[in-house]
């Protein structure tokens, strides 16, 4: 190794050791953690040094709550993997911590070794912890509200484009009377857009009908 290899791996160890945030390799077959960065944020986030994370084997994953965070993380990530080693996943999972409490993660992974037929035999995943988006309130919020609208994209393109004006609309508190002026529209034709939504939601209150168009995402003006 040349000075400026060194160099480089250096700063590679330093990179790691100092990111907020961890590394690790996952083997496929058998399914166990490999290698984990030496990262403070490892024991932070577990309660265990890498090397008692290692020695866990395939336990380290079984830290994850069955459901969904195992079956979405681990089980959905395997799969998608296997039909397309090329295939980039992530999203976010609980990890439990020594005490019994869970951390949450967000991560990505993709495949670093491939077999000889082009299969995934190791990833390396990256894990955030997400704490760290709360630094940004007024960012987190909108993104919450673009998580929203991809969570909830079916049930939004089951509406009309009026319907999902009118429940923006709603959502912001806006009485009737106001929705009809701003859209040029009569009163009755309002109530006749209310009750569908009514019906397309099973609810019979306006304040439930303004909490599903905050929890889906839909602000006005809806964009």
């Amino acid at each position: 190794m040349n000075i400026s290899e060194y160099e480089e791996l250096e700063f590679y160890r330093t990179l790691l050791k100092t990111a907020h945030g961890f590394m690790y390799t996952l083997n496929m077959n058998p399914h166990h953690v490999e290698w984990v960065s030496d990262s403070p944020i490892v024991h932070q986030y577990s309660g265990y040094s890498p090397e008692q994370v290692m020695k866990q084997g395939a336990f380290a994953p079984g830290k994850l709550p069955e459901e969904p965070d195992f079956q979405e993380s681990i089980l959905d990530g395997i799969e998608a993997f296997a039909k397309d080693p090329d295939h980039k996943w992530g999203g976010v999972f609980r990890y439990e911590h020594i005490d019994g409490s869970k951390k949450w993660v967000a991560y990505t992974s993709a495949t670093l070794k491939k077999g000889k037929n082009g299969e995934t035999e190791k990833l390396v995943c990256m894990g955030i912890p997400l704490d760290s988006f709360f630094n940004t309130p007024e960012s987190m919020k909108e993104a919450i509200t673009y998580i929203s609208k991809k969570l909830y994209a079916n049930e939004v393109k089951s509406l009309t484009n009026r319907q999902v004006e009118i429940l923006a609309m709603i959502g912001k508190g806006m009485l009737r009377k106001e929705i009809a002026s701003k859209l040029q529209l009569s009163i009755t034709t309002i109530d006749s857009h209310k009750k569908s939504l009514f019906k397309k939601f099973n609810c019979n209150k306006l304040s439930e009908l303004s909490m599903i168009a905050q929890k889906m995402g839909i602000t006005y003006p809806y964009k």
